[in-house]
């Protein structure tokens, strides 16, 4: 469902970190069409970027192509099944190819060549591309991926990313325990053919394919543990690299996979990762022109990167960071006092001075840039819940204050507000405190813990109110809105209502836009105005990649250097 970035912000008796289209008209069938390289245009700063500047010679120097990146700490494993860190999925998507691929927002073929579709949408049956093989010269088969699809929905795996086959038929039956894993929607017809029936119809279920990869049964059950630590059996995938070396929480190098299918399309030669978990370090080596890529960029130096550094800039990354309130403990089981906290935030002044990362301020769940149709979301609704981007609502949140029975805070109940253990988290913590302090007059405590900690009391509901950031895998409205579904494993507010799970399951199985952008615009209504969680910003990405990297693409909060280029005239 959502890739999970676990980046904590913080918690109120807990915090936790983070996760991971419009229905539209399927057709019956998807022919062997865009050549998912072929359209790729260099993703740098839009002001400064043509598509003219994307097309470089490959062999203009004869010399060895070479992307640095900078990553975090490192996954702590590369089996897709299992992984839930973000930076792991920035890894994976350049060593395993999914049946689809996105390109410009599009999907477009990959492993699969072409794929038909049953008249309700629902049926998609995939053909495998014939020049689709394992980096050790083995064939990919239908088989690979129904392996890998079960064995990620398969409860026994106790996958935390379990919610990823959600979009398949019986998914979260599965996952639950309530059906076998037999009964998933998944089956191998022939080695090269294999059908998966979707829970929903439309680009929302297609989508939700891109980042699921076929396995090796072979490899996988050898060793289920360490396989994916393993360069020697790591290394055996079908993308367009592959794993030759792995220091765990050091570095990590991919070398250009000869047997990938569009392997003659791909320029980049070698990707060395490097797990660097301070970011301030990172952006230094960046500096001295020891990397060409860095994942994360301090938050403090944001403003002067974009006055000073061209090669920096800002793009929308389709996530929420919001407060989590846990609704069956007190005193967050009074909706009064849940709107009242939300409402006395100052977005604005937290967004400017205590992030000054370029976030936006938030009002509503679906952040800008998901697009249906031709249309923004945000753009088919105005309405804002009583939040003020531009400061407090303090009259209100006193009132509700007053009506829950805390006029001035008087008799509030103890609070604990959990941060984790970072500047950024105690900074944030402390701003949250003061501004309930001084505008409903209750005060909050502050625990620090650190991240692990806190996230398996999250799972656990101890907890009052968290900090968590939402990213989607794909852009799509419905995939902030399915995290509050009932059986979802990434709703913590301990909240479900048949009413709401009824508006996302009818926006999901319409094949009319209109009709579907209504009925997700009423579930955002109607989780918005239950205040379960208070949206505090939208999330932007911040890219920072050297001029002479091109024809690379930015997808929600990964870089895509698979069909990337080093121009060797920008050097």
């Amino acid at each position: 469902m959502f890739k999970k970035k676990l980046s904590m912000l913080l918690v109120v008796c807990m915090v936790l970190g983070v996760l991971a289209g419009c229905s539209s008209t399927p057709t019956n069938t998807t022919g062997e069409s865009t050549d998912s390289a072929a359209n790729t245009e260099s993703t740098k700063s839009s002001e400064s970027t043509s598509s003219s500047t994307a097309k470089t010679d490959s062999t203009d120097s004869g010399k060895e192509k070479v992307i640095r990146i900078t990553l975090g700490e490192g996954a702590k494993t590369y089996d897709h099944t299992l992984n839930e860190d973000g930076d792991g999925t920035g890894v994976l998507i350049h060593m395993f190819d999914a049946l689809v691929y996105e390109d410009r927002g599009k999907v477009v073929p990959a492993a699969a060549k072409s794929w038909d579709i049953s008249s309700d949408g629902l049926t998609y049956t995939f053909h495998i591309d014939e020049k689709s093989m394992w980096s050790d010269g083995k064939p990919v088969r239908a088989q690979d991926f129904e392996y890998a699809f079960k064995r990620l929905a398969n409860p026994m795996t106790a996958s935390g990313v379990a919610g990823s086959a959600f979009f398949i038929k019986n998914g979260i039956a599965v996952v639950n325990g309530d059906l076998p894993v037999e009964e998933l929607g998944v089956r191998t017809i022939d080695d090269s053919t294999l059908e998966v029936v979707m829970a929903a119809p439309g680009e929302y279920s297609e989508k939700s394919l891109l980042n699921l990869f076929p396995l090796r049964e072979d490899i996988v059950s050898a060793d289920p543990d360490r396989w994916a630590l393993d360069p020697a059996t790591l290394g055996v995938s079908n993308g367009a690299f592959k794993c030759v070396e792995l220091k765990q929480n050091e570095s990590m190098t991919l070398v250009k996979n000869d047997k990938f299918r569009n392997a003659d399309k791909v320029k980049i030669d070698k990707m060395e990762y490097y797990f660097i978990p301070d970011s301030s370090t990172a952006l230094n080596s960046y500096l001295a022109g020891d990397l060409e890529c860095v994942a994360r960029v301090p938050a403090s130096q944001v403003q002067t990167l974009l006055v000073e550094n061209p090669e920096f800039y800002l793009t929308s990354s389709f996530g929420l960071e919001y407060l989590e309130f846990n609704t069956a403990v007190k005193p967050f089981d009074d909706e009064r006092v849940r709107k009242a906290f939300s409402l006395a935030m100052d977005r604005k002044k937290l967004a400017e001075k205590v992030m000054g990362s370029g976030v936006i301020p938030a009002a509503a769940l679906v952040s800008p840039g998901y697009v249906v149709g031709d249309t923004d979301f945000r753009n088919y609704s105005e309405e804002s819940y009583d939040i003020d981007i531009s400061g407090p609502n303090v009259a209100m949140a006193q009132q509700l204050m007053k009506d829950a029975g805390y006029p001035g805070g008087k008799g509030f109940p103890k609070v604990i507000l959990t941060s984790e253990a970072v500047s950024t988290s105690q900074r944030m913590s402390e701003a949250f405190v003061e501004m309930w302090r001084e505008h409903l007059g209750v005060e909050v405590e502050i625990s620090a813990k650190e991240f692990q900690v806190m996230y398996d009391e999250l799972r656990e509901g101890d907890f009052q109110v968290v900090g968590n950031i939402t990213v989607a895998g794909f852009a799509h409205p419905l995939a902030p809105l399915d995290i509050f579904i009932k059986g979802s494993d990434m709703n913590f507010t301990n909240f479900t209502s048949p009413v709401y799970d009824k508006l996302v399951h009818e926006a999901k199985m319409s094949l009319d836009k209109d009709v579907a952008v209504q009925k997700m615009h009423e579930a955002e209504d109607f989780i918005m105005n239950k205040h379960i969680i208070a949206p505090m910003f939208y999330t932007v990405e911040r890219i920072l990649v050297k001029p002479y990297v091109v024809d690379y693409q930015v997808i929600n909060s990964y870089r895509d250097f698979n069909y990337a280029d080093v121009d060797s005239s920008q050097m």
